[in-house]
């Protein structure tokens, strides 16, 4: 997305949420945090004024009584407003180095972020290298800064098999596994996706990261102006969006209860948005163990090591299997349904044709539907799990997940805990 032909709605947010004119803004105004946009954002969706860029459209009064807010607020936002034409010269220096900027108003903006985050969705994004590198399928590989030679040999073991195969590498860019990983993917052909926490305009100067982006095999991304520096705070934020930005997730080395990766991880797992493998070797870091107690996919490097097996068949395959079995039971329930004949239905079971009464079959779809699904619910439900969350994660209907849950609590395999109510296996 080129910052010159950016629409009147991103403008609008820029000038009124980002952070790229902090040195021209007048009397100490703060832009809004993401919680008051969401807010204002809200009212606006329900007002007549609809879009961010009715607010070049409206007068000041007006955005008072439509979206009924203080005169405090109106001061405000004409004051952040104000900026438009040193908005343009801004966006031109970025643009000169390479550095771009997208909106949530915007078609190039991942998708992906705002059906995993909702409202968390960054507003704003400056990034720099061909962002349609985000269509490709990503794995994140994530872990600690200090490693020893194991997780060494591991990382870049994966990281290479991942550029080999197509596979786009996600990191963060930090010392230790992520940079790892990132050189890894990038020495071997691969494509990156770097999530910066601060400092854009530094990293993008190194050489090589320059050529790489040149050559449409880096994307760097942040959330934060590409002169922001480095704080603890900006490197937890921005795991969410490695996560949410990939298709599968590796951690390679975590310590326990500390730290951005165990965060990252853990903050996954409750939220998950992706699927979290996790290096399972000897002498691995007690929150690996921890880890994978809490739901992470044990990974064996062993995996890595045969030539024959594809990394991507192993990492789809668990899905596909999950995909394939309720495609085909929905499908046979949707047989019956539609059925003319309300008595008998000829369908194929193991490879035999065989006529079944209708009702005959339905029990034994339920049985079998069940019998796929157990060992699933088994495996999320280490971790307690509302009904609504267990229905989003599995993209399966509540009424049938009660039919499930109601036959685990009398089989004894689950229980009951707190309020909200949750699941969790005995």
């Amino acid at each position: 997305m080129n910052n010159l032909i950016l629409s009147e709605d991103s403008k609008a947010m820029l000038l009124i949420c980002s952070d790229i004119l902090k040195d021209y803004i007048k009397d100490d105004v703060k832009p809004y945090t993401l919680a008051e946009w969401n807010k204002l954002a809200d009212k606006l969706q329900k007002s007549e004024m609809r879009s961010p860029k009715a607010f070049f459209l409206y007068k000041p009064i007006e955005w008072k009584n439509i979206l009924d807010i203080t005169e405090e607020e109106v001061s405000r936002l004409e004051k952040l407003l104000s900026n438009g034409a040193r908005l343009a010269i801004e966006l031109d220096e970025l643009a000169k180095l390479g550095i771009f900027v997208t909106t949530r108003a915007e078609k190039s903006y991942p998708y992906v972020l705002k059906e995993k985050l909702g409202k968390k969705a960054p507003t704003i994004l400056y990034y720099a290298g061909d962002i349609s590198i985000l269509e490709t399928k990503k794995a994140a590989i994530v872990g600690s800064r200090n490693i020893d030679k194991d997780a060494i040999a591991f990382t870049e073991k994966l990281a290479q098999k991942c550029a080999l195969e197509g596979l786009t590498v996600v990191s963060g860019g930090a010392r230790g596994v992520d940079s790892i990983a990132q050189d890894i993917a990038l020495y071997n052909g691969g494509k990156v996706v770097s999530i910066l926490s601060s400092e854009m305009k530094k990293v993008i100067k190194k050489k090589e990261y320059r050529d790489a982006i040149l050559n449409k095999k880096l994307l760097l991304i942040s959330t934060n102006h590409p002169d922001t520096i480095f704080t603890v705070y900006r490197a937890m934020e921005r795991n969410k969006y490695i996560y949410a930005l990939s298709n599968y997730s590796f951690v390679v080395s975590s310590d326990y209860k500390k730290g951005g990766t165990w965060a990252g991880a853990e903050e996954n797992i409750k939220n998950n948005w992706v699927c979290l493998y996790v290096r399972n070797e000897d002498n691995i870091p007690i929150g690996n163990k921890k880890l994978i107690e809490m739901g992470g996919i044990p990974f064996d490097s062993k995996i890595l090591d045969d030539k024959n097996v594809k990394l991507i068949n192993i990492l789809d395959e668990r899905s596909r299997s999950i995909k394939g079995n309720i495609a085909e039971q929905l499908s046979l329930l949707n047989e019956l349904e539609n059925s003319r004949d309300k008595n008998e239905v000829a369908t194929i079971v193991n490879g035999n044709e065989n006529i079944f009464k209708k009702d005959e079959i339905k029990n034994d779809i339920k049985r079998k539907a069940y019998d796929i699904f157990l060992p699933i619910l088994k495996e999320i439900l280490n971790t307690p799990k509302t009904l609504k969350e267990i229905s989003q994660e599995l993209d399966l209907i509540e009424s049938q997940l009660k039919i499930w849950i109601k036959r685990m609590e009398e089989e004894n395999i689950i229980e009951k805990t707190g309020r909200p109510i949750k699941y969790k296996l005995k």
